[in-house]
């Protein structure tokens, strides 16, 4: 005859083999995934672009990637004995620490042939990476042919030049083959370090309290709708310009609006235009000086 085990009494036997497996001096042994083994190829891949990416990484001591898969691996079969597989994709809106998935607006083309992969490496190393010093450096850096975006479901898809997440900085290019000319080459560049630069500053947000302080108290008010004088208005609150708020009003930028919108002009014009763009206005002059100073010392180089 069959004995029946309540399943209480199982699972309480289960632990005590376990406990009584090890020893005291004997320690128990963690199965520890490095992340960073998701960002390289595998250890037996020789192909061209597994060796690009190696040598990318021996260099600048970041991860590089031509696809947004960081896993696709084998789960076993279902109850209908389907394959079923783990993929795991790169989210760039991740948070380190964060305990649940994020809503990824973010779809890619990617690049097809080792020779755009080879020269898109080429244009990141002679022209992006000049401008971001070590210190800014990405954990990896993902070069594709197009990125897509969706603020919704429902809404037509934008195509950036690049996007900057936690863990990655994307890059778009689509374009490169069309550039003939230097000054095709440095409206790209300008273009790709606009998109970049935002998120590099607020990753260390904390770097600029003195930079909000120029304008403390007047983030995000409604000024007059007169276009002029509410120009006149933020400037001489520190700001460059002035934005619509959600009602339609013209209105002070919110602290994320406000130093992007120096991270854009940073790239756009010079310091001595800026001096004489905004000669009247002291606080936008002294908030310039910082922004600049800060950016400086986080490891972006203009």
């Amino acid at each position: 005859m069959k004995k029946i085990y309540p399943l209480s009494a199982l699972l309480l036997l289960a632990g005590c083999l376990t406990w009584t497996g090890c020893s005291e001096d004997e320690s128990l042994d963690l199965e520890i995934h490095d992340p960073g083994n998701f960002f390289e190829p595998a250890d037996n891949d020789e192909s061209p672009e597994a060796n690009l990416r190696r040598t990318f990484q021996q260099k600048h001591n970041s991860f590089l990637l031509f696809n947004d898969t960081l896993q696709h691996r084998f789960n076993g079969l279902d109850i209908n004995g389907d394959s079923t597989f783990w993929t795991e994709l790169l989210a760039l809106d991740y948070v380190v620490g964060q305990t649940a998935y994020p809503s990824n607006g973010y779809t890619y083309n990617n690049m097809t042939s080792v020779e755009d992969k080879a020269n898109a490496v080429t244009y990141l190393e002679e022209n992006i990476l000049p401008h971001i010093s070590a210190r800014l450096m990405p954990y990896s850096w993902y070069l594709c042919g197009q990125i897509n975006y969706r603020q919704s479901t429902t809404a037509a898809p934008s195509h950036p030049y690049a996007a900057t997440g936690q863990r990655c900085i994307v890059v778009a290019f689509s374009q490169l083959k069309k550039l003939k000319t230097d000054a095709q080459r440095k409206q790209f560049t300008s273009r790709i370090l606009t998109a970049i630069l935002p998120q590099l500053a607020s990753n260390r947000i904390e770097a600029f309290d003195a930079f909000y302080q120029v304008s403390e108290g007047y983030h995000d008010r409604t000024t007059t709708d007169n276009v002029t004088e509410a120009r006149h208005v933020v400037r001489y609150y520190g700001f460059l310009d002035y934005v619509k708020n959600i009602w339609g009003h013209c209105a002070t930028p919110t602290k994320e609006q406000d130093l992007t919108m120096y991270c854009t002009y940073s790239m756009t014009y010079t310091d001595e235009q800026i001096e004489q763009m905004y000669a009247d206005y002291p606080n936008v002059l002294k908030k310039w000086r910082i922004f600049k100073q800060v950016m400086t010392e986080i490891g972006f180089v203009f």
